[in-house]
């Protein structure tokens, strides 16, 4: 991961890190996986790939299209009064709004634009006779 990229890994985590989207997602928020003794629901997000970089003189990093991808992972006991699809839908929504459309990296650099591109089609799977739903989106984050 480019020092670049690392820090939109670093800006995404504070804006995920939020009551509006832990109030939801009590288990909290992980980069590429939860450990196993995380509690469900929560939210895992990661860098899928980089599009398009663009560097100067040297070779020096100018800027990076990045794919990231945003999950809310929860399974059939995670809430008595929603079924397990509509509360990653909630967490989903609660995410998008708390990411908005830019982010301030460290450095003082900013994102040119950060935009939901695509949602992910719903995974289950059971893991220990517990049946798991998988519910995201793919983000495109332009930063220089």
């Amino acid at each position: 991961m480019s020092v670049l990229s690392e820090k939109v890994r670093i800006a995404l985590f504070g804006k995920l890190n939020v009551s509006a989207v832990t109030n939801l997602a009590t288990g909290g928020v992980h980069h590429l996986i939860a450990s196993e003794t995380a509690s469900k629901p929560y939210v895992i997000f990661n860098r899928q790939a980089s599009a398009d970089v663009v560097r100067a003189f040297q070779n020096n990093l100018i800027a990076e299209n990045d794919v990231w991808t945003v999950m809310a992972i929860s399974d059939e006991d995670c809430s008595t009064t929603k079924e397990p699809q509509q509360l990653n839908q909630d967490i989903l929504t609660a995410a998008e709004t708390a990411i908005g459309n830019s982010l301030t990296l460290a450095g003082g650099s900013e994102t040119w634009n950060v935009e939901r591109v695509a949602d992910i089609p719903e995974f289950v799977e059971v893991v220990n006779d517990r049946v798991v739903y998988h519910n995201g989106f793919l983000l495109r984050i332009w930063a220089h």
